[in-house]
């Protein structure tokens, strides 16, 4: 990844209707249009059936309770449906090529290994009595991943205080963040992508998945904006807290390479959920004008 490229498409966050984003997907998601209007229709004919009978006192109470149960599961159904689609549609065009070289990769491995370690060393509570007990507790948190993860997670609001707001946490004192429950939710998830991230450093395309997926949930589970100085942070952050600026240039030129590809596909994963929301949004709109013309016109009938 010593040389990775990211070409991904362009394109600005809009909701007009002659936008190409929203022009695209009047194009792609055909099936998921088709669906949507038969699931419409077949909602439209279920209700005149129920309407008309509950007027001859055809169909018992339960009978309509259950005929509405299965058009909201179908309506759950067709809108998982409908998300799928969506991402895909709104998936850019993406050429990752190179990978760390094997030089950058080793470097990386032993960093992350001796991460604990080199904190340690630059504790000022050492001595030499407890320094052994020290080290093999140390050994021990570095092969926990949510560990590491907290310590992250932590160093980005030790440098912006203001980003715990963004995580809502923004009462929480710094120091007693890791007795908060929401703290430890998002450690879990940063520490599964950590975990993975570094089982994967010589396949690019699987990492970028992983991160993409990291960065779509900061739009659905944090306030953290696209154009905020969050990643920058989060880049700083990352080579900081394993001391990568206190190394050697070989050794920060390989965590700095993969601090920016982290970043930019967490970014890309933002931007996809991001405008996936959006769109999303506006069909349910729609859908509920279409809706409320139509039972105006049957009620009018």
């Amino acid at each position: 990844m010593g040389n990775v490229k990211s070409a991904s498409t362009p394109a600005e966050f809009t909701t007009s209707d002659h936008s190409p984003l929203l022009q695209q997907l009047e194009k792609v998601p055909l099936v998921l249009r088709r669906r949507s209007a038969f699931s419409v229709e077949r909602n439209d004919f279920l209700s005149l059936t129920c309407s008309s009978g509950c007027r001859k006192d055809s169909r018992s109470h339960s009978e309509n309770r259950r005929v509405k149960q299965d058009l909201a599961d179908s309506d759950l159904e067709t809108l998982s449906f409908s998300c799928s689609n969506l991402r895909q549609a709104l998936q850019p065009y993406i050429e990752i090529s190179g990978d760390l070289t094997t030089s950058q990769n080793s470097a990386v491995r032993r960093l992350w290994k001796q991460v604990a370690l080199i904190q340690l060393r630059a504790s000022p509570q050492i001595n030499e009595k407890n320094i052994f007990e020290i080290i093999q507790e140390m050994k021990r948190c570095c092969e926990n991943e949510c560990e590491l993860a907290s310590r992250l997670l932590l160093h980005i609001f030790a440098i912006d205080s203001r980003l715990q707001a963004a995580f809502y946490l923004p009462n929480v004192p710094y120091f007693e963040l890791r007795n908060s429950q929401l703290f430890e939710i998002h450690v879990k998830v940063l520490g599964s992508t950590l975990s993975f991230i570094m089982l994967h450093l010589h396949d690019p395309t699987a990492m970028s998945k992983s991160l993409q997926a990291l960065g779509a949930r900061h739009v659905i589970h944090t306030k953290v904006q696209y154009r905020s100085n969050y990643w920058k942070v989060v880049n700083q952050a990352f080579i900081e807290f394993v001391n990568a600026d206190r190394t050697s240039f070989d050794m920060f030129d390989a965590w700095n390479v993969l601090g920016n590809f982290c970043v930019e596909q967490m970014r890309i994963g933002y931007k996809i959920e991001y405008k996936a929301q959006k769109v999303l949004e506006r069909f349910k709109a729609k859908d509920i004008r279409v809706s409320n013309e139509e039972k105006k016109s049957f009620q009018s009938m």
